[in-house]
């Protein structure tokens, strides 16, 4: 062996372990306590120099002549008093001590991290191996294990050296040829086994050793020495040289030597568990052997496994943290003093020449003698001539080894009906599990032979007798023996290295050696065996198997077999399998218990299904891990992992399991936090913060929050804020507030937030598991950097506390609102969060109801946890330059960083709104109170709505005159003017006419937006607010009208002008459940037309549900005088009215008007009605509504019925300047190029229009019916858009194409598009059409104004 290490060994050395020689060292207590100098004993002094060098390479002759070279021949000196052969009953505690006692790699911290998945076995493996194969007890069927010699050690400092000697020989001899407990034993013999000779006669060696004061003395002693014993069987040694104040140290060659299995062994099993046991409830009070292996008779005794990866119950065995701990008491884990203090560079190359003579001059020539002699014994039993040699051919003809799979069945079928414990085939001899033959048998001669020749490296010979032994078995049905013969007849093949691995021999040992002789530990050595010479072969598949054949043998070696199985299935790329095997093995060493073992196993298998998609693989590992790390104190790799596995989702783990593993996670979230210093909060995973649809609202109240969503238009509120901006900062450049901060958020530097306003974060959380979790005391976690580079302080912000929020089981989408109010100026930064995470079942299970407002805390507060969760929001992807494109970059996202700057004006606004049904065309009146409730003064309110046409604004009490307005983009701004100081307040009303969408169910919603400025001068950075406010509501029918109206050619009231418009109005009680009266009805006219009646008196208007009703009057022109309105009214029940008049309807009066009647340029009739109905408290209140109407003063007559007042579409005038006529060299040019000139005209005296003018080519699509007429191509500017002032006019360029002779039409593919909004729906023009004739090489036409 190369190396001394038993994780240096590779598998070619292993075997090679198999072949050294044992020998026997007796030394008296003076020896030791010479050695014990060096903190060794004789034999741990040997240890590492057990081995002879390359150059200490010897021969010797085999009994046909010829010479067999030894090479790197290993001694295994062992002592008879400490290192004795383990029963089975010994040895698997021994060994699971060993297991307890090994290191295991640190596993890394991050799941994703690759850590060491080596080819190499591991250090426990290597060293349960090891020690298996040194400790075992040699079965009475084999000599390859058992004492060649004997080594007697005397000191010559003693009296009586010689006299020591004999009574060490006598000892010996006692123990060798008598049976009974001996004194040589140091403890009691009963856990090991009898020393087992290899034969009779073995080989004695005597050695003197001493230190240099004894040198004379010991000269004299060895020479009696070498008179009595002979030249060759004696050495004299001396040690200890190193003088006190020598420097001269020799390196350490114990450093890698393994510790002693049956020390270990008898520590463990002599010190009480109650001296090194933590004080645990869950503990037993002792750990039987049953508990640490399965008994020989059911290799699962006392345990039912409904399944290979059963749950383990982790609550009822120990912890390893004992064995630590009993390690420590024992000395077993401390470091001694540094081993071979006292010796010399010298005193190691005596001890090398020490074991280079006593092979070469002692123990090689008695191998010799003893190698021909058993050659002669055993041929001369068999009678087969002088030398077994020349027998070979004769013995290796015949079949190959048979199978046995039919002698297992048989022996499985007897097993199942024996009662006598008898499991052999039938007619086999009796006691299947010992040899069959006596120890001078020529079957055991045949045996000592093939052992010896083996242990000496003469494999050739070796394979020859153990072939021929095999066959000679097999026919004597002598299992036991036939098994030892296949295991030693494979392992010499391979060995020789002249024949392939005979893998047939050794599946027929480990088969006959578990199924039929019943011995599991022999055949869990000879898979062992087998599996080495497969994987120095490279036979990876082929180990694999072999090795999960006996994982039924024992537990911890069924655990160690599945997880080198793994490793044998990893090297060859099978990682699916690989893994699963390391399961079965962590499974496994989870039961018996070692769990330091189980969690590496788990931990390298989730390695390799991580990133394979293989999900409830991963959850299993993850929730089988957290146990385990629960079970091992390993509190926060425990947390790490419940929280990969919660990272899963919860369609991978059953409910049952969830339940476990999130009071787990509590629990073990708790333990981590009290090994840790109070400022250390632990860090939480649930619920999971969606942290990239974290939405920041400034600046605003917590009624708006809802008009800041992506749904509700923001474009809309966007436009509104513009308008607003332009009436109440006309000259200031106006730049958009951040009041809403989401997902669209670009800016990439802070936004500012005035001192003393509320943040409010909305936060959207994931529930992953399928349970209810609960968080308590939820708050922000913020930072402040004050400006004046002040000591941050608590209270430099103020943050809001959720007392109990619940998160409904598999929640994906749930909303938390918390605040943060700035109360200095500096930097606002929102870190996280903050909560108690509890378990909202163990509130149940308590009697109590999580969703109540007071029990959710004090029920679960003995669970709850107080932790933290960062937020990281990052922006959207980077895609600009190509590094962009194929990396992962993102841009920076501000919206959790905020400048907190001085002080802004706050107002309030109170506005007396109900939600619900109202009567289509019902005015509704909502009264606001607006009040500064900040500490800078106010200039300039600004008030706009989204339906501009049907709302106003006025004073609060009825003599109040409308508030002035004006059309800013499309949008109508009402200018409340004034300046309101800090603490003041005024009144304003504010009326909408409830206009329904296409059908009556549908909500209705208007937007209203309120704007106002700082005043002039004031110190504030933030010069502008906004509060937005929404109001829906659903309309029901109520009066539906049409109107139909013609000129009346002559005059029949003498004074009114000739132009009179007789107007009759149908009016419908469309309400199936109200009374309508009319009240009256008005015009607003800007030509001067007002509204007469026909009737000579007037009279009750009340219609019934369902009655329709007739109403005539005329609109006649008058002079219109400066005193005059342009607004009339026709009472129609002049109590009525006047009533409707003294309820503070101005409407009525004219005094206020919608700005859709207001600006339109036709006559717009108004009717007034009203309806009673009862609230449900008794009281019966007036509701009034207005419907509207267009009258269309062109010569003809016609009818209309609506609501909106649109604008006439003769407004918009449009004429095309071009020439009919064109002539054209196409041979040229292939394309002739038209100008033409777009002249647009506004009519109108009061509207602003925008127009878009759009050229489209088509193909046939709006072309003349004249089929001369070709396809038109424009060209140039393909879309305009202007906007014309009342009045005003505009011209467009535009260029027409053709590419042939033909007549174009210019309508084809030119659309005009009017936009006069708010006031009409966006119409298109009717165009003309207008033709081109396009001769080749003519004369070009004049130009022409066609209109």
């Amino acid at each position: 062996m190369s190396s001394n290490s038993v994780t240096e060994m590779d598998d070619e050395q292993f075997l090679r372990l198999l072949s050294s020689p044992v020998v026997a060292v007796l030394a008296s207590d003076e020896a030791n306590e010479i050695c014990r100098k060096n903190g060794l004993t004789f034999v741990d002094l040997l240890k590492p120099f057990e081995q002879l060098e390359d150059k200490g390479a010897f021969s010797y002759k085999d009994p046909n002549g010829q010479t067999v070279d030894v090479i790197n021949l290993r001694i295994d000196f062992r002592d008879l008093r400490r290192d004795h052969f383990l029963s089975p009953s010994a040895l698997r505690p021994a060994l699971w001590d060993i297991m307890r006692a090994s290191k295991v790699p640190q596993v890394p911290l991050d799941s994703s991290e690759q850590f060491e998945t080596s080819s190499e076995p591991s250090s426990w493996f290597l060293n349960y191996r090891y020690h298996l194969l040194k400790h075992l007890e040699p079965g009475n069927h084999e000599f390859i294990r058992c004492y060649v010699g004997c080594l007697f050690v005397v000191s010559t400092s003693e009296q009586n050296p010689k006299e020591r000697i004999n009574r060490l020989v006598q000892q010996q001899h006692s123990l060798q040829h008598q049976t009974g407990k001996h004194e040589v034993y140091e403890r009691s013999a009963e856990m090991y086994s009898m020393p087992k000779w290899f034969c009779p006669n073995i080989f004695k060696y005597y050695l003197l050793i001493h230190d240099p004061y004894t040198y004379c003395r010991a000269e004299q002693l060895f020479e009696e020495v070498k008179t009595s014993y002979g030249v060759n069987a004696c050495h004299l040694l001396r040690i200890n040289s190193l003088q006190a104040s020598a420097v001269d140290v020799v390196p350490d060659y114990w450093s890698l030597m393994p510790p002693s299995l049956s020390s270990i062994a008898a520590t463990f099993q002599e010190a009480p568990f109650s001296e090194v046991d933590d004080v645990d409830e869950r503990k037993p009070a002792c750990l039987p052997i049953d508990a640490l292996g399965f008994s020989e008779e059911n290799p699962f005794a006392g345990e039912t496994i409904a399944h290979p990866l059963s749950e383990v119950n982790f609550r009822s065995v120990e912890t390893e943290k004992a064995t630590d701990a009993q390690l420590d008491m024992y000395g077993l884990n401390k470091a001694p003093a540094r081993p071979g203090r006292c010796l010399t560079e010298s005193d190691v190359a005596r001890l090398k020449v020490f074991v280079n003579e006593f092979c070469t001059r002692g123990l090689v020539p008695y191998v010799e003698r003893q190698l021909k002699f058993f050659n002669d014994v055993v041929s001369s039993r068999k009678g087969i001539g002088k030398s077994l040699l020349s027998a070979t051919k004769k013995w290796l003809s015949g079949s190959s080894a048979p199978n046995l799979s039919s002698l297992v069945a048989s022996s499985t079928a007897g097993s199942s009906g024996s009662t006598n414990g008898s499991d052999r085939p039938a007619g086999s001899p009796s006691g299947q599990g010992e040899s069959i033959f006596a120890s001078e048998s020529w079957e055991m001669q045949g045996r000592r032979l093939a052992d010896l020749a083996f242990l000496f490296q003469h494999y050739e010979l070796a394979h020859q007798i153990y072939h021929m032994l095999r066959k000679e078995l097999y026919a004597q049905q002598a299992w036991f023996n036939y098994a030892g013969a296949c295991e030693m007849a494979s392992l010499s093949g391979r060995l020789s290295g002249s024949r392939a691995y005979l893998g047939h021999y050794m599946d027929a040992a480990v088969s006959t050696y578990g199924d039929v002789c019943k011995t599991p530990w022999l055949a869990v050595r000879a898979a062992l065996l087998s599996a080495s010479l497969l994987c120095s072969s490279g036979h990876w598949i082929e180990a694999a198997n072999q090795l999960v054949k006996v994982i039924d043998k024992d537990a911890v070696a069924g655990a160690l077999f599945l997880e080198e199985a793994a490793r044998c299935y990893y090297n060859v790329r099978m990682y699916r399998k690989a893994a699963f095997h390391l399961i079965l093995a962590g499974n496994r060493f989870s039961k018996v218990p070692l769990r330091r073992h189980a969690v590496y196993a788990y931990e390298r298998a989730l390695r390799m299904y991580i990133g394979k998609q293989w999900k409830a693989a991963e959850a299993h590992i993850d929730l089988t891990l957290g146990q385990l790390y629960h079970s091992t104190k390993e509190h926060s790799a425990g947390v790490r992992t419940f929280e990969r596995l919660f990272s899963l989702g919860a369609s991978n783990v059953a409910v049952g399991q969830q339940r476990v593993a999130f009071s787990e996670y509590l629990t073990l979230l708790k333990l981590s936090n009290e090994s840790k210093s109070r400022s250390d909060v632990p860090k939480l995973v649930l619920p999971k913060i969606l942290d990239e649809q974290t939405v920041v609202y400034s600046c605003i109240l917590p009624e708006e929050v809802g008009c800041y969503e992506e749904s509700d238009q923001p474009a809309c509120w966007a436009s509104m804020e513009q308008s607003c901006a332009s009436v109440a900062m006309a000259g200031n450049q106006f730049v958009p507030y951040a009041c809403y901060r989401g997902q669209n958020w670009r800016a990439t530097l802070p936004c500012k937030v005035p001192v003393n306003q509320t943040v409010m974060v909305k936060l959207h959380l994931s529930n992953p598991l399928n349970i209810p979790i609960g968080l308590t005391q939820a708050r922000l976690l913020v930072t402040l950097s004050p400006h004046d580079d002040s000591e941050p302080k608590d209270d430099d912000v103020m943050v809001s506390s959720v007392d109990e929020y619940v998160l409904p089981a598999m929640a994906s989408n749930a909303l938390l609102v918390l605040t943060a109010t700035p109360r200095k100026q500096g930097l606002l930064t929102i870190v996280g969060i903050a909560y108690c995470l509890c378990n909202v079942e163990e509130a149940d299970s308590n009697g109590s109801v999580p969703l109540s407002n007071d029990c959710l805390w004090k029920f679960c507060q003995s669970s709850a946890v107080y932790g933290s969760q960062a937020m990281l929001v990052r922006g959207r992807r980077l895609n600009d330059t190509k590094e962009q494109r194929l990396g992962r970059f993102y841009a920076t996202d501000t919206r959790l960083s905020m400048l907190v700057a001085s002080e802004a004006p706050l107002l309030k606004f109170d506005l007396a709104y109900a939600a619900g049904k109202y009567f289509e065309d019902q005015i509704i009146s909502a009264p606001i109170v607006v009040s500064n409730i900040g500490t800078l003064p106010v200039d300039r309110i600004c008030i706009c709505a989204s339906s501009a046409a049907n709302v106003a604004v006025t004073g609060a009490s009825a003599a109040s005159h409308p508030i002035g307005w004006k059309v800013v983009g499309g949008n109508v701004v009402y200018d409340v003017g004034g300046t309101i100081n800090a603490g003041e307040s005024i009144n304003l009303t504010l009326w909408i006419r409830a206009v329904g969408g296409p059908t009556s169910a549908e909500t209705n919603l208007l937007r209203v937006l309120f704007f106002w400025c700082c005043s002039t001068g004031a110190p504030s950075e933030v010069k502008y607010r906004t509060f937005r406010w929404r109001a829906a509501y659903t309309v029901v029918p109520s009066v539906k009208a049409s109107i139909q109206y013609k000129p009346l050619p002559h005059t029949y009231l003498p004074d009114v002008p000739a132009s009179r418009l007789l107007i009759v109005l149908s009016v419908l009680n469309w309400s199936q459940v109200c009374e309508m009266k009319l009240l009256a009805v008005g015009m607003q006219s800007t030509q001067g037309c007002r509204l007469q009646s026909l009737l000579s008196e007037a009279r009750d208007y009340s219609l019934e549900p369902g009655q329709e009703e007739t109403i005539c009057c005329v609109s006649a022109k008058v002079s219109v005088r400066s005193d005059v309105g342009s607004f009339s009214c026709l009472p129609l029940s002049p109590v009525e009215a006047e009533k409707a008049q003294l309820d503070g309807n101005n409407f009525l009066r004219g005094v206020c008007r919608f700005p859709a009647n207001a600006v339109s340029s036709k006559p717009v009739i108004s009717l007034f009605w009203s309806t009673s109905m009862a609230r449900s408290d008794g009281t019966v209140v007036t509701l009034f509504g207005e419907t509207s109407l267009i009258v269309d003063a062109s010569p003809f007559g016609g009818s209309l019925s609506g609501k909106d007042p649109a604008s006439d579409c003769d407004v918009i005038n449009y004429a095309l300047l071009y020439s009919p006529s064109i002539s054209h060299d196409f041979s040229a040019s292939r394309i002739c190029r038209i100008p033409v000139e777009l002249k647009l005209y506004n009519g109108s005296e009061s509207e602003t229009a925008r127009i878009k003018v759009e050229c489209i080519d088509r193909a046939g699509n709006g072309q003349s019916a004249n089929s001369n007429v070709r396809d038109l191509i424009w060209a140039g500017t393909y879309r305009s858009s202007v906007s014309l002032e009342p009045k005003g006019e505009a011209t467009v360029h535009l260029i027409a194409a053709a590419t042939d002779t033909s007549v174009i039409d210019l309508k084809s593919g030119l659309r005009i598009v009017v936009d006069r909004s708010p006031y009409g729906e966006p119409y298109e023009l009717a165009l003309q059409s207008h033709f081109i004739t396009i001769h080749s090489l003519q004369a070009i036409g004049t130009v022409a104004e066609v209109k």
